[in-house]
């Protein structure tokens, strides 16, 4: 196949179909109807490469609308071209090989051009493994989107999650990983600078909040003191770099994208885009406007445009004389709005797609268990998916050889919220549900083993340093786990492991949270209100313990206490600093209140 996305070979080939026409018009068999067919088969080799040009806009969003336009360019010129070349030749009485030669140069300039631009995506196959002994380890850390780790089968969930299963079996299984924010940018920025997130202001009241929305004017926070990122720090050391983001939210944060010798960005007003013109999107909002029941509007399948992408890039990497590379894919699944496809769903219900768009939502506060329990099942269809795309990437890495001397990682930014506490989503508490995520790490060097004891999102970027041989930076707030990696059944003591709510919704106070020897806090930052969980005798926090262990709750208040003055916890320390907040452009709204980060 060719580059991934681009519909395999299917466009070039169709986009070379006037040449057939040129070779039977030279050969005499068409006759005078050589012209009328020769327009009408670059019309349609044109048309299919139109829409593998589509598919750049979701691949490169920045040269997308202009590729697809200059392939409907291309398929008008090189029809009335290729007849002209045969008029032409015909009547000088120039010799059917060079006619022909003409005829080819022109319907085959833009599939070899999309070639060119397309990822390449040619399996080398078993026979072609390669010896990385020695070697920087490369590291692939994939994320899942609002997976929350008691729902994979892997920590006992009622999904079954095989591949993580395999994955764990043969690595590192963390049982209990504390995410630093319930919502999506704290967090894996948290997770990518090995820093904890800064609260946001106490006062905000709506969601439209610029403050709310945006985490950029934070960037100085975020880097080293001399303004660089972690991805910085690995292309000094010649790591390649790169990182495919499922979520449209993340790639605001141009500080860290940008960092990255490639980037893939998936946009929400791209992605919407699905169904009999899903390949023209130019096209599709005109149809929809005039006969929206021939341009249905659903969500691109951003799962399998990252897996093709990141089964492509370990294509293109399985030489052993490559520079080692450090690649994060972040999925967006299974994020809501839950649409799994066909094959993984297990109810009917109600609604294709949850939550459904228009007057048809439901109150969330009053919805049936029976509805409860169709949307459950749709967010297990996409936990399935993600699994099997996780699968699909780690056979992959098996057959080039780089399993070898590739270490993967596996976790998500936040968990999700199905009526535990009678609500539905993210970012509003700081329960297990939302912060308890997956983290398993398999690949050379590492034990097969369990930890049990907490671990933090900030302890991800200096174990990667450590393994790749990156300098660590003193501004980290984690530590490396690599001596865990090594010895994972040498996991007693630990540092507490802590946590920071936004209040990123109006309704949610802001809240500070510490885990450390298998008991939890949670303190409410306006009312200092504390709530105390074993969460040994009880996981999913349904007795709060705060009344009867004061003294427990005093030890680990001041924990609180002192891990917040480490360092500047609230957003207006730096807010002040930062000058202006940075204006949102309509663009960039309209894409957060698709993903439902804004009203």
């Amino acid at each position: 196949a060719a580059g991934p996305g681009l519909g395999g070979w299917a466009p070039y080939a169709l986009a070379c179909v006037p040449v057939l026409g040129a070779v039977l018009s030279v050969s005499g068999l068409m006759g005078l109807t050589a012209y009328g067919l020769l327009a009408a088969l670059a019309a349609v080799g044109g048309l299919a490469a139109a829409c593998g040009a589509g598919e750049l806009l979701f691949l490169r969003p920045e040269c997308g609308g202009v590729a697809q336009g200059l392939s409907l360019v291309w398929w008008a010129l090189a029809g009335g071209l290729s007849v002209a070349v045969w008029l032409v030749g015909h009547r000088a009485g120039i010799r059917p090989t060079v006619r022909l030669a003409g005829a080819i140069v022109l319907t085959a300039t833009l599939p070899v051009a999309l070639a060119v631009l397309a990822p390449a995506d040619t399996n080398p196959g078993p026979d072609a493994r390669k010896t990385h002994a020695g070697r920087t380890p490369n590291v692939l850390l994939i994320t899942a989107d609002a997976l929350r780790a008691d729902y994979c089968s892997t920590y006992g969930g009622q999904v079954p999650t095989p591949h993580l299963d395999a994955l764990a079996k043969r690595g590192v299984l963390f049982r209990h990983c504390v995410a630093v924010a319930p919502w999506t940018t704290p967090s894996l920025n948290g997770l990518m600078t090995s820093r904890y997130a800064p609260a946001l202001k106490s006062e905000i009241e709506r969601q439209s909040d610029p403050d709310a929305l945006d985490y950029r004017d934070l960037a100085g926070y975020w880097c080293d003191r001399a303004g660089r990122s972690f991805a910085d720090r690995l292309g000094d050391a010649a790591i390649e770099t790169a990182v495919f983001a499922g979520n449209w939210r993340i790639s605001l944060e141009f500080w860290l994208i940008k960092a990255f010798h490639h980037h893939l960005r998936l946009w929400p007003q791209h992605a919407e885009r699905r169904g009999p013109l899903r390949r023209l999107p130019l096209l599709h909002g005109t149809v929809a406007a005039r006969l929206p029941g021939l341009a249905p509007t659903r969500q691109l399948d951003t799962t399998r445009v990252l897996t093709d992408h990141t089964v492509a890039f370990l294509r293109r990497h399985a030489d052993a004389a490559d520079a080692p590379f450090f690649l994060w894919v972040h999925f967006f699944d299974p994020h809501g709005p839950f649409d799994p496809p066909a094959r993984y769903r297990t109810q009917e219900g109600p609604w294709p797609v949850f939550p459904p768009e228009g007057g048809d939502a439901p109150n969330l506060l009053t919805m049936p268990e029976a509805e409860r329990a169709y949307v459950r099942s749709l967010y297990e269809g996409e936990i399935r998916y993600v699994d099997d795309a996780l699968g699909r990437i780690l056979d992959e890495a098996e057959a080039l050889g780089l399993d070898e001397n590739t270490v993967v990682w596996f976790s998500s930014d936040h968990g999700e919220e199905l009526w535990d506490r009678s609500w539905w989503g993210h970012g509003h508490t700081l329960h297990e549900e939302l912060l308890h995520v997956p983290l398993v790490v398999a690949g050379p060097g590492i034990e097969a083993g369990e930890v049990g004891r907490p671990v933090s999102h900030v302890d991800v970027v200096p174990t990667i340093a450590e393994l790749m041989h990156v300098e660590p930076s003193a501004r980290w707030h984690g530590s490396s786990l690599a001596g865990l990696l090594e010895h994972p059944g040498d996991d007693g003591g630990g540092a507490p492991c802590f946590a920071q709510a936004n209040d990123y919704f109006p309704a949610a106070e802001p809240a500070q949270s510490v885990v450390s020897g298998g008991h939890k806090l949670i303190r409410w930052r306006n009312t200092g209100r504390a709530e105390l969980y074993d969460l040994e005798a009880d996981p999913r926090e349904e007795h709060d313990i705060a009344g009867h262990n004061g003294r427990l709750v005093d030890s680990l208040t001041a924990f609180l206490d002192e891990w917040a003055a480490s360092f500047p916890s609230t957003y207006e320390a730096f807010h002040a600093d930062a000058g202006a907040a940075v204006e949102l452009t309509e663009e960039e709204i309209e894409g957060l209140k698709a993903l439902g980060y804004a009203r």
